[in-house]
This record gives C-alpha cells, sequence and structure tokens, in this order.
C-alpha cells in the first residue's frame, strides 16, 4: 500500500497515505463506509476472490473510485 501511495504522489502529485485494516470480518464494509467521505479514492487489494468481488460491488454506492 505504501508503495502505491508514493506512485500516486510521483506520476500524479497526489497526496495519499494508507490505511490498512487487519481484519477478515465482513463488517469491513462498514468500517469504508464510515470513513469514505473524507476520501477520494480506495483502493481495495489483498482480498480474495471471490470475497473481493462482493465487497466492490457493496461499495459501488459510496460515490467515490
Amino acid at each position: 500500500m505504501e508503495g502505491k501511495a508514493l506512485l500516486f504522489k510521483d506520476f500524479a502529485g497526489i497526496d495519499t497515505f494508507p490505511i490498512c485494516f487487519a481484519s477478515k470480518d465482513v463488517d469491513l464494509m462498514a468500517h469504508i463506509r464510515n470513513i469514505a467521505p473524507v476520501f477520494g479514492g480506495i483502493n481495495l487489494e489483498d482480498i480474495a476472490a471471490p470475497r473481493c468481488f462482493a465487497i466492490e460491488a457493496a461499495l459501488q454506492d459510496i460515490g467515490i473510485p
């Protein structure tokens, strides 16, 4: 995650920082929904399929990429 944050800064001039959740709980989506209003984008990483697709689909309505 830190490497991607650096790439955003170097190539796009966007200040970023990683927030990593050490959770395998389905309620992770509730945490993401709670912090989403203050961010311009959210990157979901290292989530195994097919769970990753279910999480992405459930978060489509938060209004950010």
